[in-house]
């Protein structure tokens, strides 16, 4: 055997043997953990969800879109061509009393019998494993479905936060940008981390009639680390079980070049 094969070999079993040590055996199951940022919170915690920088996280702000209706355009987050996302048929609003962090600039929106999707490519041998984003004028018809080589990976509706948070008045309603407005509808920045796996894309819709699913800051990468308040019922898997998946991931490529 050469010693680039002992090199490569001796790399996936100590990798192969700190995956053990942090999640333990069997590998972590996938399954979604969504968490809450504090009220009045409009952009990711790119800090918390990777420490050290050590991480690609990249955020589309809808700002250099011209508004209108029915549009598709590709992005690369601001990761220099690392993760690429591809919009269909998204409708770009400019901020107003719905959308739009910061108060400024622009924002996505699905209508009624308008769904729009985003799908995610990468060069990161990992995958892309966390979505975040500025959810704003939260309604009941609004709902946002992962997928993964087409399969249904986790799908996410209103209630899983109106269980934290109650109802309105709560300090997550209302606009926080000037001069503030709708008070009866929430706005907040969530999380999805789906630890295990990952997800290639994203499908946004809106089933009430004359209601839309407003949006900002969509941010995508690979975490190796969490943020904010848990609300869907998946136990938190903190820094260890995130990196864990990583590693994991980053031996299955080990593997797959060895066996190249």
């Amino acid at each position: 055997m050469n010693s680039g094969i002992t090199k490569r070999l001796s790399c996936a079993m100590t990798l192969s043997a700190a995956a053990l040590a942090l999640v333990g055996a069997p590998p972590v199951k996938a399954a979604f953990l969504v968490t809450v940022e504090p009220p009045g919170t409009q952009t990711a915690n790119v800090a918390s969800i990777c420490p050290g920088g050590n991480c690609q996280i990249g955020t589309e702000t809808f700002d250099s879109r011209s508004p209108g209706a029915g549009q598709s355009f590709t992005t690369d987050f601001g990761t220099h061509g690392v993760i690429t996302g591809t919009y269909n048929n998204v409708q770009i609003n400019p901020a107003d009393v719905f959308g739009g962090a910061g108060g400024a600039g622009n924002y996505a929106v699905a209508y009624s019998g308008s769904p729009y999707s985003l799908d995610l490519t990468t060069t990161l041998p990992t995958g892309i494993n966390y979505f975040g984003y500025w959810l704003s004028a939260l309604d009941p018809g609004n709902s946002v479905t992962f997928y993964n080589g087409g399969t249904e990976v986790y799908s996410f509706t209103p209630a899983d936060f109106i269980n934290l948070t109650g109802p309105c008045p709560n300090p997550y309603c209302g606009n926080p940008n000037p001069p503030g407005g709708n008070s009866d509808q929430p706005y907040a920045f969530l999380n999805f981390f789906d630890n295990g796996g990952t997800f290639d894309r994203i499908i946004f819709s809106q089933n009430l009639s004359g209601a839309g699913y407003e949006s900002d800051n969509h941010t995508v990468g690979f975490a190796i680390a969490t943020s904010g308040t848990a609300i869907n019922g998946v136990s938190e898997p903190g820094s260890a079980a995130l990196m864990g998946a990583a590693v994991l991931s980053l031996v299955a490529v080990s593997r797959r070049r060895l066996s190249g």
